[in-house]
């Protein structure tokens, strides 16, 4: 399945499972409250967190060597026990912390993120596993049947048997083993008797990977978990919420770098680096050309956004969501960039830029926090992705020729900007007070910058090429 295909496809899916994840969010966020909620998420931080000590680089290590197509069933088995013996480790951790984690998050949970930990980690051995035999189209259907369960059973728990957040962790494991058993269902490649070459062929590859991967839960988890310490579990909830927002503009950046890592693999292996430049200069504009628009539309209407949607004590996040949002941009950015390099075999630079950008985003939070607030965290969390872009970019500059839209994202921020000019005479005409309104606006700023789009003719001429290309698939 091409680039083009199967990022789509995944985008499609991706669109879907936000939809249901912001209903959920917001069901849950009104339900709960800031602090019920923010229980909720400081026990998703550390989930997150555990899990990415057993990952350590292991995940993209398994689908890089799958996807390179050599003893596919030897090196699956040997990741699969590669795996386990982390899970062990975190287990151990968990007991023996498991007072401290009660009482940091505000719930008897320590037993329910062992549980959590192993259900995702089999649910990402299948998704892997099909990444690494350039399947990734397939994957979007078990990241929906995760979301859809998480999100259903959890209007059940809390809802329906007044669980409080402990409910919304049941969802997550329900949903986390659903995907891994359709998962399994789908796979070719089935696990074989480890090999001690195996094993070294994966540890050499996340030797260097660990770091970026331990890098991608440092900046999303950093910040809430330093106000989960310094604020209010209900300031972790505002500001999670404000995140969870901004994060939807990263749906078609996520789903193109996770169908570029096995796409460069596969010609870095034949030696082809000319058509992996070409790869990443296709993939960049079309990774922020939805992420900037988003940014002008924030700018008018985040405070109505997080008071209509999630409740009046959401909206003093406002500013905070202008921020997160807004750094997005360079995320988008990195997130293909960075995908790349670890196709073409380059973990190395990747980690050097994380290990920067990861004491930077630390240091920021420690900082900030305690200064500003809320807004201090989401200034030190886009600053640190900031320079992790442009270290990234400069790294895959040294090693593939490839070309920046520069002319195509002055083009598209100036149709975004118009329509932000749209947006402000709106709202001083009307007055956004539900639901009703804010999808109203919304769908004039669609419509404002779609037609922007159409008018400008090298855009319009990328838009009608992609869609070519698609239904060519």
């Amino acid at each position: 399945m091409s680039v083009t295909r199967s990022s789509s496809k995944l985008f499609a899916v991706n669109v879907a499972n936000a939809g249901i994840g912001f209903l959920a969010v917001t069901v849950f966020a009104r339900e709960l409250g800031p602090a019920g909620i923010g229980a909720f998420f400081l026990f998703q931080a550390l989930f997150r967190v555990l899990e990415s000590g057993i990952d350590l680089g292991l995940n993209t290590a398994i689908e890089k060597r799958l996807s390179e197509g050599s003893s596919r069933e030897t090196m699956l088995g040997s990741g699969i026990v590669l795996k386990f013996v982390g899970f062990l480790g975190v287990t151990v951790l968990v007991l023996a912390f498991r007072g401290p984690v009660n009482s940091y998050v505000g719930e008897p949970v320590a037993g329910l993120l062992i549980l959590t930990v192993g259900a995702s980690q089999l649910a990402t051995i299948a998704t892997t596993t099909l990444r690494g035999e350039l399947r990734v189209g397939e994957t979007a259907v078990l990241f929906l049947a995760n979301q859809v369960v998480y999100a259903l059973l959890g209007v059940v728990f809390v809802l329906g048997f007044d669980t409080g957040p402990v409910g919304l962790v049941y969802g997550v494991i329900a949903g986390s083993l659903v995907s891994f058993l359709w998962g399994v269902t789908k796979l070719d490649t089935r696990p074989a008797r480890p090999s001690v070459v195996s094993v070294r062929s994966l540890l050499s590859y996340t030797k260097y990977n660990v770091i970026p991967a331990l890098g991608v839960q440092v900046h999303n988890w950093t910040d809430v978990l330093i106000i989960g310490l310094i604020l209010t579990q209900a300031d972790v909830g505002s500001y999670e919420v404000a995140w969870r927002v901004a994060a939807i503009t990263l749906l078609f950046p996520n789903a193109l770098g996770v169908s570029l890592l096995p796409q460069a693999s596969a010609l870095s292996a034949r030696g082809d680096r000319e058509r992996v430049g070409r790869l990443i200069s296709n993939a960049l504009f079309p990774a922020v050309a939805l992420v900037i628009p988003a940014v002008f539309g924030t700018l008018v209407f985040a405070e109505s956004i997080l008071g209509i949607l999630f409740g009046p004590e959401y909206a003093a996040a406002a500013l905070v969501l202008i921020v997160l949002v807004a750094g997005k941009v360079p995320e988008a950015v990195q997130v293909v960039v960075g995908r790349v390099l670890l196709g073409i075999d380059r973990p190395d630079l990747v980690a050097r830029a994380t290990v920067v950008a990861a004491v930077l985003n630390v240091g920021l939070n420690v900082v900030l926090i305690p200064r500003y607030g809320l807004v201090g965290a989401a200034v030190a969390t886009t600053l640190a992705f900031t320079v992790g872009m442009v270290q990234r970019s400069w790294y895959l500059r040294t090693e593939v020729a490839y070309r920046l839209p520069v002319a195509n994202v002055l083009r598209v921020t100036a149709v975004s900007a118009v329509m932000g000019g749209v947006l402000v005479g709106v709202q001083s005409v009307v007055a956004v007070t539900d639901v009703l309104g804010l999808v109203g606006v919304v769908l004039v700023g669609v419509t404002t910058f779609a037609t922007g789009v159409l008018v400008v003719p090298s855009l319009r001429a990328l838009a009608f090429d992609y869609a070519r290309t698609y239904r060519r698939g």
